[in-house]
């Protein structure tokens, strides 16, 4: 008898930590899913930042070619 019972909550304890396993590894993909949302939405705000930064100095440029020409 000793013996069932020991084997039922043995059996309890493994689908318990199989569960507990399975909402971490869930979680995991969770999280992992939301860090690469946000890493891609970092990446395009980066490049909007470095596009934007670019069309400025092209401006200046242009803005000291005409300052030099009329020299």
């Amino acid at each position: 008898m000793k013996t069932s019972m020991l084997g039922g909550a043995l059996l309890s304890l493994m689908l318990v930590a199989g569960a507990a396993s399975a909402m971490d590894s869930e979680a995991l993909n969770e999280s992992r899913e939301a860090l690469d949302e946000s890493y891609m939405e970092a990446q395009e705000a980066m490049q909007d930042r470095i596009d934007a930064l670019e069309a400025e100095v092209e401006e200046l440029k242009k803005q000291q070619m005409e300052t030099q020409s009329e020299q």
